[in-house]
């Protein structure tokens, strides 16, 4: 991913595939996040 694509990422905000975090986010949240993330594009 180029730093333009991500921009527009950023930019475009959250949907069913981009969730955006904060700096602050605790370790397990992220990872309960993630792991759903994925589950989410592998069906």
């Amino acid at each position: 991913m180029t730093k333009t694509e991500l921009l527009e990422l950023i930019e475009n905000g959250e949907s069913s595939g981009v969730e955006l975090k904060r700096v602050d986010v605790r370790p397990k949240q992220l990872a309960k996040e993630s792991v759903a993330l994925a589950n989410f594009q592998a069906a």
